[in-house]
């Protein structure tokens, strides 16, 4: 006599499966994008956060690949189209490696170069 074989339901919270609408995946994606939390994204959907990434997985990693492409956009423009200093300085920091060097670095340990100016010119003698 064979053995029935049962297949296994899926857990769900009130014995239905949850599906997404296309608003629903929509308004998932914005929240991802301005960096909201998943677990108030999920509180605002009315579901479990393991539901919300299992099931709208791609929407939160696209949101937020979105966000840091449109901030990388906008940061290359004002460093480049608009010359703008602190930007071009922070790129070149984050992406280009580059570092200030500090006037110090060079001194050996346990000694630090101070070096002290004048306030006010001193009168020729």
């Amino acid at each position: 006599m064979a053995k029935e074989i049962k297949k296994k339901r899926p857990y769900t919270r009130r014995g239905i499966t949850r599906t997404f609408t296309t608003e629903e995946r929509e308004k998932i994606k914005q929240c991802a994008i301005i960096g909201i939390p998943q677990a108030r994204i999920a509180e605002l959907l009315d579901c479990s956060v393991n539901t919300l990434r299992k099931h709208c997985i791609r929407e939160l990693e696209y949101g937020f690949e979105i966000a840091h492409i449109a901030v990388a956009g906008a940061l290359y423009a004002n460093a480049v189209d608009l010359n703008n200093f602190n930007a071009q300085k922070f790129w070149l920091a984050c992406k280009g490696g580059w570092r200030e060097q500090d006037e110090n670095a060079n001194a050996p340990p346990g000694v630090l170069n101070i070096n002290l100016y004048p306030t006010k010119p001193q009168p020729a003698e």
